[in-house]
C-alpha cells in the first residue's frame, strides 16, 4: 500500500516536472537536467519542484494582471474612438 503511494505521488512530481518550461527549469536548478538532449543528469528533488512549481504560477499570475491591464486600456480606447466616430458622424456596427 504504501509502496503503491509513493509510487503514485512520484509519477505526480514527475508529471509536475514535465509540465514546466524547460528554461525555467535549467535556469533556476543548479546543474543540468537530461531532457533527452544530452545534457549531463541531474535529479531534481521533490522540493525543487514545488518551489519552480511556485514560482512558474506566480508568473503566470503576473502575467495575467498585466493582461487584464492592458486589455482594461485597449476596452477605454475602443470606447474612446467609439464615441470620438460617432460624433463625427460614423456608424458603428454591430
Amino acid at each position: 500500500m504504501e509502496r503503491h503511494y509513493r509510487s503514485r505521488l512520484n509519477n505526480h512530481f514527475s508529471s509536475l516536472l514535465k509540465a514546466l518550461p524547460q528554461k525555467l527549469i535549467i535556469a533556476e536548478v543548479v546543474g543540468s537536467v537530461n531532457f533527452n538532449e544530452g545534457m549531463q543528469e541531474k535529479r531534481v528533488s521533490k522540493g525543487e519542484i514545488m518551489e519552480l512549481a511556485k514560482m512558474y504560477i506566480g508568473k503566470l499570475e503576473r502575467i495575467e494582471k498585466e493582461l487584464e491591464m492592458d486589455k482594461k486600456v485597449l476596452v477605454e480606447n475602443m470606447e474612446r474612438l467609439k464615441l470620438e466616430w460617432t460624433g463625427m458622424g460614423g456608424d458603428i456596427l454591430p
